[in-house]
């Protein structure tokens, strides 16, 4: 879940083509595990942090069985504000949890998906994740407050 360390005096690989380049989002990296109905996201340390984001219950809709990875933002006028997020990230009480996601809901934006259906998808090429992960219809599940990465 971690990005690998570069040099940054290398600069960008040299055939360009050959890579997919993802936005900083400024969130809070997590895997959000669908299974039988049920949502449970999790931080890059292994902490449940489902109860943080009540606004993101409804990915449990998405796939009866699925594993992203993901990060989950809170924008502020359309521009992700790490600071707006981080009044969240460690909130466990369910009731400030809900009034914080009326005041600033939160985004996921899925980059992959790690397991679908049961089956895990890790081996496989980033092209043939990335063809699962836009083949999830979060508008067909009636999903807000999710996205896809660009």
């Amino acid at each position: 879940m971690l990005a690998a360390p570069v040099d940054p005096h290398a600069g960008l690989p040299a055939d360009g083509d050959a890579w997919a380049f993802e936005v900083k989002w400024d969130g809070m990296r997590v895997l959000a595990d669908v299974h039988e109905g049920r949502l449970r996201l999790t931080s890059r340390l292994g902490n449940d942090v489902t109860a943080a984001w009540p606004e993101l219950a409804g990915l449990a809709g998405l796939h009866p069985d699925v594993l992203l990875d993901g990060e989950v933002v809170v924008l502020r006028r359309g521009v992700p504000s790490f600071w707006a997020l981080a009044e969240r990230m460690h909130v466990r009480d369910a009731r400030r949890a809900a009034a914080l996601a009326a005041a600033s809901p939160a985004t996921f934006v899925a980059f992959d998906v790690l397991r679908l259906d049961g089956t895990d998808l890790t081996k496989r090429s980033w092209t043939q994740r990335r063809e699962a992960l836009e083949g999830l219809d979060g508008a067909a599940a009636g999903l807000r407050g999710w996205q896809l990465s660009p």
